[in-house]
């Protein structure tokens, strides 16, 4: 499948450097062991060397923990262009998820669908092709937002017509509806799009606003999250420290 065959949405690795989209991974997280075994494809986004945000339902605990984890940073179809990291994973060190999630409370699950990944350098360092770039940063003035505001998703959705193709691709709509954790978009979003980074657009450099949770809705990344996000890297790094 040459890398010109794509979908109209699907961008090549030459335009994932160009935006500037190269910490924006596909992921694959496997739950339960044996004839219990399932996998499923995500996406996450590193925001600093050791951390990633991804979607809370991808990683937190059910009937099968996640017990594996592959990232693959800008994964294009065959090609791992900077390379992958595969590792066994323990819910405790390797995952925060935001604590008023709960997966069994659907009609709220949008508003707090967000978790913290921490790979610690003992794996980061096992991979020579992946150079940490600057990440996408956030955007800190959540109420500068605005109904109509264009947003875009960047990610690897894995169903229907993407099923199987391992191909990042942007979207590009608008914010329908914004409340104080969560907003509403028009986005062309699907499985795998889970915890894709939505984005703004401000003086031709691209913030992130939110997590990808279900279809039409991202959990807004406010400062109440964004002050959870840095104190839980703070923590992992402190334990990490210690040892």
């Amino acid at each position: 499948m040459p890398e010109t065959d794509n979908l109209p949405d699907e961008i090549t690795f030459s335009q994932i450097e160009e935006l500037k989209f190269g910490n924006i991974c596909y992921q694959l997280a496997t739950r339960g062991k044996w004839l219990f075994k399932a996998s499923f494809n995500s996406t996450s986004f590193f925001i600093d060397k050791n951390f990633l945000l991804t979607s809370a339902h991808n990683v937190v605990r059910t009937y099968r923990n996640v017990n594996w984890l592959i990232i693959a940073p800008s994964r294009i179809y065959k090609t791992y262009h900077y390379g992958k990291f595969s590792f066994k994973t323990e819910n405790s060190m390797n995952f925060k998820i935001y604590p008023d999630y709960d997966m069994r409370n659907k009609p709220m699950r949008s508003l707090y669908d967000i978790a913290l990944i921490y790979v610690p350098d003992s794996i980061i360092n096992n991979n020579p092709n992946f150079t940490f770039q600057n990440s996408l940063p956030l955007l800190e003035d959540i109420s500068s937002l605005a109904i109509g505001e264009e947003v875009y998703c960047a990610g690897y959705p894995a169903s229907g017509k993407h099923k199987n193709r391992y191909r990042m691709t942007l979207d590009k709509s608008t914010i329908t509806d914004i409340n104080e954790h969560r907003f509403t978009h028009s986005l062309n979003t699907a499985t795998g799009n889970s915890g894709s980074p939505i984005m703004v657009k401000r003086d031709n450099q691209f913030y992130v606003i939110g997590v990808n949770s279900i279809k039409n809705f991202g959990t807004l990344i406010n400062d109440t999250k964004q002050n959870w996000i840095q104190e839980s890297m703070d923590t992992f790094t402190s334990l990490n420290n210690n040892f």
